[in-house]
């Protein structure tokens, strides 16, 4: 026998249970991309280079980098289509690494770094990276 005192979370509970039993046609049906899924197409990181980007969401790209002897901070740019590049961030000389957030999804990204060595600047390293596609929340 339940104590009527918990009766109200008792049902609560066996609500929370149904709906996850029933849920609509189509949510998750054949065909349609699980989460699991949606994950695995979000880029991995290239495992060498001095300079790396991967696309950590549809709408975000974490940058890292290599610290740069003598670099006092980090210049980071970006462009895409055919713009200019465009100055997003400058960072001290101790970090290496930038997520850059609210990114178009499902375009092609170029970054440039260039460390900030006092007087003069570092050689630039380039990249491109892909955002996937925003897959809706039905």
């Amino acid at each position: 026998m339940i104590n009527q005192k918990h009766t109200p979370l008792f049902l609560i509970l066996i609500l929370v249970l149904l709906m996850g039993a029933c849920q609509p046609a189509g949510v998750q049906g054949e065909g349609d991309p699980t989460l699991s899924e949606q994950v695995d197409t979000v880029q991995k990181p290239e495992a060498s280079g001095p300079f790396r980007a991967v696309a950590t969401s549809a709408i975000s790209v974490e940058l890292s980098w290599d610290p740069v002897e003598g670099a006092t901070g980090y210049q980071i740019e970006n462009s895409f289509a055919d713009s200019e590049w465009f100055a997003i961030a400058e960072v001290a000389g101790e970090v290496t690494s930038y997520e850059d957030f609210l990114t178009p999804s499902d375009m092609e990204l170029n970054y440039r770094l260039t460390p900030l060595m006092g007087d003069q600047d570092g050689k630039a390293l380039d990249l491109t990276v892909t955002t996937p596609e925003m897959i809706p929340n039905p």
